[in-house]
């Protein structure tokens, strides 16, 4: 073979690659699903490290699927105990206006009752750093400390 000619080489490559994902499919798969869970962490942290292109619309799915979805991680925190999502995308809005997230560097939904439901008059936003530090004071003071 001319491996100086340009587009047998190509032709080569592509003869190549076609045989190759006939006999490998198994791999194709995890190339895939590794490339796909990369992608996720990658949004992870640029909303981690952009916090204010962060939508309204994200938060709502984000507490829909803790509270509805099995499969997702914050399941068994959320939808197993009970807590249902109340709020339409509409009160999320309001609430994101009403608290002045959009002033806040990290806002973060919260439950003023903890064991409550996701509801207009539950909720609030406030810094994530707060947020943080008050579910610690919580679980601190529920431990008996």
């Amino acid at each position: 073979m001319d491996w100086n000619d340009k587009e047998k080489v190509a032709k080569y490559k592509r003869e190549y690659q076609r045989k190759w994902r006939k006999d490998n499919p198994d791999k194709i798969k995890q190339y895939t699903k590794n490339y796909r869970e990369g992608n996720r962490k990658t949004q992870r942290r640029w909303k981690r490290n952009n916090p204010e292109k962060v939508s309204i619309s994200a938060i709502f799915y984000a507490i829909e699927d803790r509270c509805s979805k099995p499969k997702t991680d914050a399941y068994k925190y959320y939808g197993k105990k009970g807590i249902k999502n109340k709020l339409t995308l509409e009160q999320l809005k309001r609430l994101w206006d009403r608290d002045g997230a959009c002033l806040m560097k990290r806002p973060s939904i919260d439950r003023r009752n903890s064991k409550g439901n996701y509801e207009y008059d539950n909720c609030r936003f406030m810094e994530l750093s707060d947020n943080i530090k008050r579910a610690w004071e919580e679980r601190r003071l529920s431990n008996g400390e």
